[in-house]
């Protein structure tokens, strides 16, 4: 693996505004700077019932960022 890298806040809420204007999700990608995969995997693991919520993502990306060994 490259390196991973998480999502800023700032792209999560670009990507919801994005999302919100009915951007092609590929259009978004090259947008925010990442492959358009890596923004699949972002849409499927954070899209629930009521849409991509921001708030609630980038929560749950801290809170799993903690729980990461760090190297």
């Amino acid at each position: 693996m490259k390196g991973y890298k998480q999502l800023t806040k700032i792209q999560r809420y670009q990507i919801y505004s994005l999302l919100k204007a009915d951007m092609e999700q590929k259009d978004i990608a090259v947008i925010i700077g990442v492959s358009a995969s890596a923004l699949s995997r972002e849409l499927s693991r954070n899209s629930g019932k009521h849409g991509y919520r921001t708030e609630q993502v980038h929560a749950k990306a801290l809170d799993l960022r903690k729980m990461l060994p760090r190297h």
